[in-house]
């Protein structure tokens, strides 16, 4: 691991006619790019303060300077500036700046132009590269933002089966595959305004099998039974981002507009004999509410899904009237080096019909670390998801772990990679059905890039 740079400041000096000090102000950036001589970079600035085209600036590292001037400044606070001399080699994209800047007046390329100038106020500090649970947490940065990822899980255990009305004393094998994909593209400007979409696919396919021996018939029966499900949610939303100022405390709300299909569908084999409903397809539809409050260094988010509703249909049976409903609250701190972020949600599904009543509650416990590695970040994380489930005289209970750590290379454009290893712990039972123990483990792999 090489060493951490030595951190760097934009120094800047002025003399004001009639003054005997300099007049600063100090302003924090990440670096975006740097040019392949060295001399121009681009930076992604943050502050309390107006920068303008033409601004001088003196860069000070291992105590010697650089002199340059701010050359070009976009509307979202990216500035390029070329310098009379390279940088050294230890400074790397994604090492954060902070320079003071003298007044656009001081210099005469600044004050005899009509320069560009650009109001510096931006929340919820520099980009962090774990992945988010918040759409308005994702817009820490005015201008424009969108990732995608992909996802590959795997798991394989065994469920034992004792009782029930057969007297079962079976274990069969048990398999689980998914596949993921999800992005987001969205934007919101300096005034606040904005919006985007969020698009999720998940794609899973479950499967015990087993030899049972039958005493009545005296044979020898293969068992098995497979879940195939693919879930789509499609989430377009609103945004207003009040950020906070330097020390200042900003705000936010976003409201969103949820679309939820699900399809499944269930195979079952016993000996000869064998089950193969039609699918059943849920389409569910409703609002969903964040709420975000913090400063540079710190954040909490509020979601709330008060419920989206839809009917499950499925060809020889009734329709079932199902609900489901999130709230979710999540506290970010953002430090130089690392920042965190943990999260609960609540969530609950309820399915009713004329033969039938189902309800799914549970939670889901977050964390993420951001380790800022200078041209790489470490971001370790750990999920615990419970769920309990009522159906009928039957009820079960399920617990889902997943740790691991994502490996984000730095920059606007950030590539990641991510491998987790998840634990899986299910128990069934109720009146004349066999009571049943899952456990299951896997891996988990991911990559993407976010922007």
């Amino acid at each position: 691991m090489r060493p951490v740079p030595i951190a760097f400041f934009f120094i800047v000096s002025i003399a004001l006619p009639g003054f005997a000090t300099a007049q600063t102000t100090e302003i924090s950036g990440e670096l975006l790019r740097v040019s392949k001589k060295r001399t121009v970079i681009l930076v992604d600035l943050a502050g309390d303060t107006e920068l303008a085209e033409g601004d001088g600036v003196r860069l000070a590292i291992e105590g010697k300077t650089r002199s340059g001037a701010v050359r070009s400044i976009s509307d979202n606070g990216n500035a390029m500036v070329r310098l009379t001399k390279g940088l050294p080699s230890t400074v790397k994209v994604g090492d954060t700046l902070k320079m003071t800047k003298e007044a656009a007046a001081a210099t005469a390329e600044a004050s005899n132009s009509a320069a560009k100038s650009v109001r510096l106020v931006k929340g919820f500090r520099n980009k962090a590269y774990w992945d988010d649970v918040s759409y308005l947490a994702t817009h820490r940065r005015a201008g424009a933002r969108s990732d995608i990822e992909l996802a590959y899980l795997t798991k394989q255990g065994a469920r034992e089966s004792s009782g029930g009305t057969q007297g079962d004393d079976v274990e069969y094998e048990y398999s689980e595959k998914s596949i993921s994909a999800n992005g987001a593209v969205g934007y919101v400007g300096r005034p606040g305004l904005g919006g985007g979409v969020i698009f999720d696919y998940v794609k899973g396919e479950r499967e015990i099998a087993a030899s049972v021996d039958t005493e009545s018939t005296v044979t020898t029966d293969q068992v098995a039974d497979k879940l195939e499900r693919n879930v789509t949610n499609f989430t377009p939303y609103f945004a207003f981002l009040n950020r906070p100022k330097t020390g200042d405390i900003g705000f936010g709300a976003g409201l969103g507009f949820l679309v939820r299909s699900t399809a499944s569908e269930y195979m079952a084999r016993d000996g000869d004999d064998s089950f193969d409903p039609e699918p059943a397809k849920t389409t569910q539809i409703g609002p969903t509410l964040e709420l975000i409050i913090g400063s540079n260094s710190w954040a909490a988010i509020s979601q709330i899904n008060p419920g989206i509703k839809g009917k499950e249909k499925q060809t020889g049976f009734a329709d079932i009237e199902r609900t489901s409903s999130e709230f979710g609250l999540h506290f970010e701190t953002y430090g130089q080096a690392l920042k965190a972020r943990v999260g609960l949600v609540f969530y609950s599904d309820k399915g009713e019909s004329d033969i039938v009543e189902q309800k799914d509650t549970g939670f889901k416990f977050s964390s993420r670390l951001d380790i800022d590695m200078r041209s790489y970040h470490i971001v370790p994380f750990l999920d615990v998801a419970n769920l309990t489930r009522k159906l009928d005289e039957a009820k079960g209970t399920q617990t889902v772990t997943d740790v691991g750590t994502r490996l984000a290379w730095s920059g606007v454009l950030a590539p990641f990679v991510s491998l987790g290893v998840s634990i899986l712990n299910e128990k069934q039972s109720g009146d004349r059905m066999p009571t049943q123990k899952t456990a299951a483990g896997g891996f988990k792999i991911a990559g993407g890039v976010s922007i």
